[in-house]
């Protein structure tokens, strides 16, 4: 016989809702919780109705109660499923804080045995009824214990993944909503296109996190969402260049679950990227916690200001006068949570709409910026609801950028997401003399986008407007034919170019490509394919169907968006030349050094260049009158930019003028 010194067990109890506690006396080595190839068949060792040895808890037994050669003829004995008398225990005691719990069985050929594993038959008991079972993987077929419980299903192998491999060890805590915990984390990545083994190396990563869980509708299912910071040994901040990502500290592991696709959310952020805005980048992960493994996830940048994520000025606590005091606001309008993010109302009535400081927190904020911020609000919904809410000077252009609100509207069009206009909207505001006006974005929260919800009408369904059902901004915004016809012309450039029904599909296949293997093994820990989570829509049988579902409902989605999107193109036309970027030409494209971006308007009128590399981060933002401006290659700081492929985007406040990409050698 052999001693098992340390097994875990992520389902002996369903919660620590009381506090007991148990312990198993197991007569084996302790293995790996991850399935080897070389199992031949698993065999029971301890069943749920075995006669267990029980101490009350009453008192604490002696140090050496799980040792194998503990005396326990003087603890009381029943069989397994003892808990406190609620009718559903086979051996009933009275509430105790910890009761302890001994079962000694005998292994034959110990080192046959390649796996164990202790699992609670019912893990839903409302007291906690420990109904524990044991089971071995064997790696012959000489000895059969007995026959497994119809319950059992083999515990998958995963050895390697094409995916980076992420491993956490929270070193016996919990990890909890709203409270962070220290855990160790690890990343094995071999670079792209290169396959993950868990027997690598983790060389990529390997250090301290901190780790809660997060989200709100999503903490209800058991795959759970998870955010961290990168620290060093003392607790601080460190910058971590994750998954080829730039450095930050602030990361999210998304864990997709209702969405079957476990694409909408990547498939959004992408589309945002493409269209030349930031949006968080991804990359898909396979997640082990606790030597658990947990399925796919997305590890994607949080929402901040940084250089590489919202490229705003930092706000400073001693900024609250002139420039200074003008930008560097990340706001959001979600589900109130008032605790970690303070919210507002708007003094403008009717509306009174709710917003929240994000980035700076509100309690980061001292007074004169929260007044300044909340004044600044309340001029933009009187802009809009003033009869003069069209006038280039003083209407709503005065405050609201109006390329990042019609891009942020498509894109959110497109999906049909449920949450659009009212929950997990951003918007970020620079200072005055980096154009200070209101930006939206970026784009957050799109798994139950694209048809995966079934309470929400408007979003079932592939016809009609999301926008319909939004705040009141962005319906007035609607009112004003220049606005809509900035809409109509950007969406047909979209359409020709970046937005093609190719482009969809193809991104969409290339993601259920590279998830070809990691899917089973994340539908194996999670059978959830052919059965209804909240909010589903379509329930596929198969990932395939999935796939298939989503590419059909985007497609058809696109196609009315094409027969129906408002505006009159014709009308930008009228106002500002050749919408589809002939007034505007880049030369010499591509080149060494600089490029001359020459504009064909009236001169003395103001237009906003904005170069971004195809990443989405901003290069470079200018306001200008001439009719030409010369790009020399640097980014606002004036540091030489790296070679490769750049976007212009070149706007005026009734909207975009062209968008054009150029190659810097």
């Amino acid at each position: 016989m052999k001693t098992l010194s340390k097994l875990e067990s992520n389902k002996v109890f369903h919660t620590i809702k009381k506090a007991i506690a148990a312990a198993l006396l197991l007569l084996i080595s302790a293995f790996s919780l991850l399935a080897r190839n070389d199992i031949d068949r698993w065999e029971p060792g301890v069943y749920e109705n075995s006669v267990w040895k029980y101490s009350p808890g009453i008192s604490h037994p002696e140090i050496v109660w799980n040792s194998p050669n503990f005396n326990d003829d003087a603890w009381e004995s029943g069989g397994g499923g003892i808990g406190f008398r609620d009718g559903d225990d086979r051996t009933a005691i009275d509430p105790a804080l910890a009761p302890y719990l001994r079962n000694k069985f005998v292994v034959q050929n110990p080192n046959k045995v390649e796996q164990a594993q202790v699992h609670s038959q019912n893990s839903e008991s409302s007291d906690l009824s420990a109904a524990t079972s044991l089971s071995f993987g064997i790696a012959d077929n000489m000895f059969t214990y007995g026959r497994m419980p119809s319950w059992f299903a083999k515990p998958l192998v995963f050895q390697s993944s094409n995916l980076p491999i992420v491993l956490i060890n929270t070193n016996g805590q919990t990890i909890m909503d709203d409270t962070r915990i220290i855990a160790d984390m690890k990343i094995i990545y071999n670079g792209a296109g290169n396959i993950n083994m868990l027997s690598d190396p983790a060389s990529h990563y390997s250090g301290k996190i901190n780790i809660e869980k997060r989200g709100e509708s999503s903490q209800f299912f058991p795959k759970k969402t998870y955010g961290f910071e990168t620290q060093d040994a003392l607790g601080n901040n460190l910058n971590a260049a994750l998954l080829d990502m730039p450095a930050e500290n602030d990361w999210v592991l998304y864990a997709p679950y209702s969405d079957k696709s476990m694409l909408r959310n990547t498939l959004t952020y992408k589309i945002g990227n493409d269209m030349g805005n930031y949006a968080p980048r991804t990359k898909f992960v396979e997640l082990i916690l606790n030597d658990q493994y947990r399925g796919v996830y997305v590890l994607m940048e949080k929402i901040k200001r940084d250089k590489n994520r919202v490229n705003i000025a930092k706000l400073q606590p001693e900024d609250v006068t002139g420039d200074e005091l003008t930008g560097g606001y990340i706001i959001r309008r979600d589900k109130i949570d008032a605790n970690d993010y303070p919210q507002w109302k708007t003094a403008s009535s009717p509306w009174n709409y709710k917003f929240q400081y994000y980035d700076p927190k509100g309690d980061q904020l001292v007074e004169a910026q929260r007044d300044y911020i909340r004044g600044f609000f309340n001029k933009v919904e009187i802009s809009l609801r003033d009869e003069t809410f069209k006038d280039e000077n003083i209407g709503f252009r005065k405050y609201i950028d109006v390329p990042s609100v019609i891009d942020y509207m498509l894109v959110n069009e497109i999906g049909k997401n449920v949450d659009s206009y009212s929950f997990s909207t951003y918007m970020y505001k620079d200072k005055d003399s980096k154009g200070g006006k209101l930006h939206m974005g970026p784009l957050w929260d799109y798994n139950l986008a694209y048809g995966n919800i079934d309470y929400f009408e408007p979003s079932l369904i592939t016809p009609g407007w999301r926008w319909d059902y939004s705040i009141y901004w962005f319906q007035r915004m609607l009112e004003d034919p220049l606005f809509s016809a900035s809409m109509k012309c950007r969406w047909e450039k979209l359409r020709r170019t970046t937005l093609t029904n190719e482009y969809f599909t193809n991104a969409i296949d290339s993601m259920a490509s590279m998830l070809d293997e990691a899917q089973q093994r994340n539908f194996e820990q999670w059978p959830i394919l052919g059965v209804y989570v909240w909010p589903n829509q379509f329930v596929g049988d198969t990932y395939s169907d999935e796939i298939s579902y989503l590419k059909e409902w985007i497609l058809a989605r696109l196609q009315w968006m094409d027969e129906n999107m408002v505006g009159d193109c014709a009308l930008i036309t009228a106002v500002e030349g050749d919408p589809t970027g002939e007034v505007v030409s880049v030369y010499p494209n591509p080149s060494y050094d600089s490029f001359t971006i020459s504009i064909s308007q009236p001169a003395g009128k103001k237009v906003w260049i904005e170069i971004y590399s195809v990443r989405g981060e901003q290069i470079l933002s200018v306001e200008t009158t001439n009719q030409e401006f010369v790009w020399k290659g640097q980014n606002q700081l004036k540091l030489t930019a790296a070679a490769g492929v750049y976007i212009v985007k070149v706007f005026t406040e009734n909207g975009i003028l062209s968008c054009q990409r150029i190659i810097k050698l």
